[in-house]
């Protein structure tokens, strides 16, 4: 997690929301482990990951955009519902083999195009 402040966001030449009474916006971030395994287990589906289709909010709970589905890296144990995929956080998989077995099996039989 990154804490990004209006003198920060000048500096790197980013574009800076302010929200009214806040002084701070915050960025959060994959670690590298967790990104390499968003990118095989994306690659294995035929999805590139670009940044313009996924979003990290809070809590690490990664939301990936693709043509027809919207996979939720969250909670592997909700209930899917039309469009939204629920899958195991990926730091979660990254800790326990057991829960990247469920998000695999879930991806397996879903055609994204």
């Amino acid at each position: 997690m990154i804490t990004v402040n209006s003198q920060l966001a000048q500096e790197l030449g980013l574009t800076y929301w302010q929200l009214a009474g806040q002084k701070t916006a915050i960025i959060y971030q994959l670690s590298h482990e967790e990104k390499e395994l968003l990118q095989k287990i994306l690659q294995a589906k035929a999805i590139k990951l670009t940044d313009d289709i996924m979003t990290v909010e809070q809590n690490q709970v990664v939301q990936v955009t693709t043509k027809s589905h919207l996979l939720s890296f969250d909670d592997v144990s909700q209930t899917d519902e039309n469009n939204i995929i629920y899958l195991a956080k990926l730091a979660d998989m990254l800790k326990d083999n057991e829960l990247k077995k469920l998000t695999w099996y879930k991806l397996k039989n879903i055609n994204f195009y």
